[in-house]
């Protein structure tokens, strides 16, 4: 056969193949928690560039409605997918079952505007004035904790039902105004309107925003579906903050039902694009510490009823999935699987054995995890037993440790902090404590 009638036969195979039709696509939805804008950009460019296609999903996008809740239209089934913020921590403590996947927004838009003739010049000004606020603490919780750090309580001021009309704020209808960064600071700045802006994460309360989650169920039966999307949602907010222009003009054409003009959008974009990489360079990041110190500012609140456990609150995609070991590992825990363990530091919540031999800490843990992971026994003696030891942990600053062991690496990195009770004040620096009386643990001097 001739290599033109060969060339011929592969283009006519090539052409036979069906490119993904429509009824192949798996269908799933996500749920809006406002009106369209350049805030869930990322989502329109990945559905306009086929990179839900790419992966076998149709992706509608559930509409905002103001009797509408994205946690409860996942519960039920009625969203694959949702958007929300950091109070998702609040429901998951009170027994929700959702899992975060990823946070759009490192650090949240949402901010109090004063203007400047109100003569608002700090947060202890605000007792006795008008705030236009939501009423859902769980929605507005790091507004009100800011104010909370500096002694003034909500109940100090006069709570007014959100209007999100800019023009209540400049014609002196309220004093302050819950907003976004992104979005009503471009109002006053084209009115030349002058103003102040009292942002949570000034303060020291910086909460995540625009935060995907979905259900247990979802994960449990359609991981690799979860996984999908949630990589494609990434790449299509890549797509839409390195191409700000041309997503614009999209949403212009699509996606505008509160008729934004370009430059409104514009301003949103690269306002949005610096809290989407607030002191990170990793796109949709989430952090477990970060949620724990979310969770720790709820607890404090009040807010919360039930301890989480965060590793499995967030989505991981590897979880349970067995350990890679090379051939001469497995081989040598195979013939060591009895290793000797102790702790010389010996001080919790590390790790510490008690009086009856019993090993509890952070690092008890650790063993019992490799122990279910690796099928091995360890077997913990305190420290005098230097003949019998497999494996040590203590300072690496122990050198004289060094002749007999060898360093592995860092288990784990701290420092000392001071613990208050709930109830007390924040504090901004040690000046706030001087003269207070301090316990200091022993075993830590």
């Amino acid at each position: 056969m001739s290599f033109f009638k060969k060339s011929i036969i592969f283009l006519l195979a090539l052409l036979s193949i069906n490119p993904l039709q429509a009824s192949d696509l798996q269908k799933v939805s996500l749920q809006l928690q406002w009106l369209d804008q350049f805030q869930f950009a990322g989502y329109y460019m990945a559905k306009e560039k086929g990179y839900y296609e790419d992966v076998g999903l149709e992706v509608e996008f559930k509409k905002f409605s103001a009797d509408i809740s994205p946690i409860q239209e996942v519960i039920a089934k009625r969203a694959t997918y949702g958007i929300g913020r950091s109070s998702l921590i609040i429901n998951k403590s009170n027994g929700v079952n959702i899992k975060l996947l990823s946070a759009v927004f490192q650090s949240s838009p949402s901010v109090l505007l004063a203007t400047k003739k109100s003569n608002i010049k700090t947060i202890n000004d605000f007792r006795g004035k008008r705030i236009m606020i939501s009423s859902d603490v769980f929605d507005t919780a790091s507004l009100i904790a800011m104010e909370n750090k500096k002694g003034v309580d909500i109940h100090n001021m006069i709570i007014q039902k959100p209007s999100f009309n800019v023009d209540d704020l400049i014609n002196n209808k309220t004093d302050l105004m819950a907003s976004y960064i992104s979005n009503e600071p471009f109002s006053l700045n084209k009115r030349g309107v002058e103003y102040t802006v009292f942002d949570p994460k000034d303060y020291g309360f910086d909460f995540y925003s625009d935060i995907l989650f979905t259900s247990d169920y979802e994960i449990r039966h359609h991981k690799s579906r979860v996984k999908k999307f949630k990589d494609a949602s990434k790449n299509g907010w890549r797509y839409a903050f390195n191409h700000i222009d041309e997503t614009v003009e999209l949403i212009l054409k699509k996606y505008n039902p509160q008729n934004k003009s370009k430059e409104a959008l514009l301003y949103e974009a690269h306002e949005l694009k610096k809290l989407a990489y607030y002191k990170t360079d990793t796109l949709c990041h989430i952090d477990k510490y970060k949620i724990q110190r979310i969770y720790d500012t709820y607890n404090i609140m009040g807010l919360v009823n039930n301890e989480i456990d965060i590793d499995k609150f967030i989505f991981n995609c590897k979880e349970n999935t067995p350990l890679a070991l090379r051939k001469k590992e497995k081989k040598y825990l195979i013939e060591h699987n009895n290793i000797t363990f102790s702790d010389y530091h010996n001080v919790l919540p590390f790790g510490k054995i008690d009086k009856n031999g019993i090993y509890t800490g952070i690092f008890a843990d650790y063993l019992k995890y490799m122990k279910e992971k690796l099928n091995l026994n360890f077997h913990v003696y305190p420290r005098n037993n230097k003949d019998e030891i497999d494996i040590v942990l203590d300072h690496a600053s122990n050198k004289r440790l060094y002749k007999k062991f060898t360093p592995i690496d860092t288990a784990v990195i701290t420092s000392t902090v001071i613990v208050m009770k709930n109830k007390s004040a924040y504090v901004d620096n040690l000046e706030q404590i001087k003269n207070k009386k301090i316990v200091i643990i022993k075993e830590h001097d």
